[in-house]
């Protein structure tokens, strides 16, 4: 669609989302989750991404037989996003075997990556960041998985902006 201006910005998903509801964007990607809260937007669904352990390639049982699972007794390094609402990874692990009491909140993602490489716990990575490869990192696929989703207005008028969220469902699939 020529008359569809992209512009790539980058900000926590909650921000993005408010910029979509507000009319600053025409169209955002984010997690089905928090768009399917927001009762204004509609979304396509466009891939569904696992969940991965991130380990220290060091790490003693960083084993090509290993699974996430043999982990569950390490230190959690999270880096807590502003827009969860207080969402809270606790439950979430709970529910994978992991010890919970163990959890260190840390600044950003790349804090926990570096307290990863230097054996000090491990941490949970979406597997689109695996294109933050290092020889000194191992992952681990989990059970959880997230859906990106390509979000727009339901109120948005825009023809093209129909016509291009109509070729995304053809091309990626259903959505809301």
């Amino acid at each position: 669609e020529p008359e569809i201006r992209i512009v790539y910005k980058s900000a926590p998903h909650w921000m993005v989302l408010d910029w979509l509801e507000k009319g600053s964007v025409d169209v955002a990607i984010s997690f089905e989750e928090e768009v399917a809260q927001r009762e204004g937007l509609r979304y396509v669904t466009m891939d569904v991404m696992r969940e991965m352990l991130v380990v220290s390639a060091e790490h003693p049982k960083a084993t090509p037989e290993a699974t996430y699972q043999d982990f569950r007794d390490e230190a959690m390094f999270y880096s807590q996003d502003p827009g969860t609402n207080g969402k809270d990874i606790r439950q979430e692990l709970r529910q994978m075997g992991f010890d919970t009491t163990g959890i260190v909140e840390t600044e950003n993602v790349l804090s926990s990556l570096a307290s990863v490489e230097q054996l000090q716990g491990v941490t949970l990575l979406l597997e689109s960041r695996k294109l933050l490869r290092s020889d000194g990192l191992r992952v681990y696929p989990t059970n959880q998985s997230s859906t990106v989703v390509l979000a727009y207005r339901k109120n948005n008028r825009k023809g093209c902006l129909r016509r291009f969220t109509d070729l995304a469902s053809r091309q990626f699939g259903p959505g809301n």
